[in-house]
């Protein structure tokens, strides 16, 4: 019974790593795409 309760709880702290893993991607993404915009309009203006 221990095991299965160990078990559960190391999926569902690895399930949460993943998930905080997928929104420091995503929040990547979203600034390397802002910083591309703000190059091309930059570059783009003078």
């Amino acid at each position: 019974m221990r095991g299965t309760l160990d078990a559960r709880r190391q999926r569902a702290e690895a399930a949460e790593c993943s998930a905080l893993d997928e929104q420091c991607r995503c929040a990547s993404r979203e600034r390397l795409a802002i910083a591309r915009k703000l190059h091309d309009v930059l570059a783009h203006s003078l």
